[in-house]
């Protein structure tokens, strides 16, 4: 059962725009850079790579070693701030958004 209350959905920016599939794929080769260790989590695969100066955490969703979703945190005084969060199109309406946010808390405090 998701921890989480409450995610408000907004309109997700045009793929010709920005294309979700183009950002998801490279949040996680930057975050694979970092570490490459992944965790099971609700019967997800995740990836949790903090930056080297500690004010960034990259988390990554998978699907068979296929990133589909990407959540990033910035350091905000004595906890972490959601900076900004994304899920390819062919992976959305499977609860991978609250299934990141889960994962983040059970990890540390938002």
């Amino acid at each position: 059962m998701s921890k989480l209350k409450e995610i408000q959905r907004i309109d997700p920016i045009p793929e010709d725009e920005f294309g979700y599939d183009k950002f998801v794929t490279k949040s996680a080769k930057d975050a694979e850079k970092i570490k490459q260790e992944k965790e099971n989590f609700q019967g997800t695969d995740f990836l949790w790579a903090e930056s080297k100066n500690g004010n960034m955490v990259r988390v990554i969703a998978y699907d068979e070693d296929e990133p589909i979703g990407y959540l990033a945190l910035k350091k905000f005084k004595d906890a972490w701030k959601v900076y900004t969060i994304g899920v390819r199109p062919a992976a959305r309406g499977k609860g991978i958004a609250s299934k990141l946010y889960d994962f983040a808390i059970s990890k540390t405090k938002l």
